[in-house]
């Protein structure tokens, strides 16, 4: 529930940014999708990976490990 929030939230602030650099730089392309939220999912999860960083006993094989999983999960 609280991804879907935060997801939402940060769609809303990513397009909302978009309209106010629309109108500074005049031009006439609006930007639409999910970027901003994704990448608001992606500050989200950088955010509580650098506030809990002292809790991975070996931090670096975290990340590979957790990266492989995300990598991989589809495959088995």
């Amino acid at each position: 529930m609280r991804i879907g929030v935060l997801y939402v939230i940060s769609g809303f602030g990513g397009s909302l940014l978009s309209i106010l650099h629309l109108k500074e730089s005049k031009s006439s392309t609006v930007s639409v999708g999910a970027s901003g939220a994704l990448f608001g999912l992606l500050g989200a999860m950088l955010s509580e990976l650098l506030t809990n960083w002292s809790i991975y006993a070996n931090k670096v094989l975290y990340i590979i490990c957790e990266h492989w999983k995300r990598v991989n999960k589809d495959r088995f």
